[in-house]
């Protein structure tokens, strides 16, 4: 029996570290909090969280979910590193060494704002003429957008409903090419189509839509990146009958 263990309690330390390798201090993690089981944990001085996640040492699967809402942390990509223990209490070290592993993150400090407003005469299409009820056979996105990034840019990504379960809303990738008659910009990532690059406040989108087209609920989403880092997207949906 390894007794190294007995009588220890599981804790848990979380380092940040920067893309210069450098531990990211308190200071600078000001408004950034690490939650696990509804309490919050916050920073010290040096930049790192400690907290007891059992009353012993033993394989335990853990949700710690980080909120930077409110933090200072700059724009950039980091490193997050793990580090678990057995000690006394569960939250400084003891005698016995920790086991670590790391975890890339990108970290944008910025509110985006993306809005998509499509007309309700395109969302019913029937799948033999492409056309909406306006009796037009093209999609008109009018699309809002503002934030700080750095290099910023739109993509667009067709999702269908899958109907393996009627009582289940999941949605799988598809190729928007496939449902369009517009060639469509591609980009490094597979079918993930550039709708903009540098955005400006407003502008619009409109692709035409094939005939003969594939029945269902359709979510089509726009992707918002930072150069090829995704921060996040809208989504409009179109139903095919």
């Amino acid at each position: 029996i390894d007794t190294n263990y007995y009588d220890k309690r599981l804790g848990i330390k979380l380092s940040l570290y920067d893309s210069n390798d450098e531990l990211v201090n308190g200071a600078s993690m000001l408004g950034t909090a690490f939650v696990y089981q509804k309490v919050r944990y916050y920073p010290r001085q040096d930049g790192t969280v400690r907290f007891n996640i059992a009353e012993s040492v033993a394989n335990v699967s853990s949700k710690i979910t980080i909120d930077a809402t409110t933090s200072s942390l700059a724009t950039g990509d980091y490193k997050l590193v793990i580090d678990t223990f057995g000690s006394s209490d569960g939250i400084y070290y003891g005698l016995v060494s920790s086991k670590s592993i790391e975890k890339s993150i990108r970290i944008i400090n910025d509110l985006f704002g993306l809005k998509v407003t499509l007309s309700d005469n395109d969302v019913l299409i029937n799948k033999d003429t492409g056309l909406g009820q306006d009796d037009n056979d093209y999609l008109d996105f009018q699309i809002q957008y503002s934030s700080g990034l750095n290099s910023p840019n739109i993509r667009v990504s067709m999702y269908r409903r899958t109907y393996t379960d009627i009582y289940q809303y999941d949605y799988e990738l598809v190729d928007f090419q496939d449902y369009v008659k517009d060639e469509l910009d591609v980009t490094s990532q597979n079918k993930l189509y550039l709708v903009k690059n540098a955005p400006t406040a407003r502008f619009q989108y409109i692709v035409s839509l094939s005939d003969h087209l594939k029945t269902g609920t359709y979510q089509i989403r726009f992707n918002l990146f930072d150069g090829d880092h995704y921060v996040g997207h809208v989504s409009k949906y179109i139903i095919i009958e």
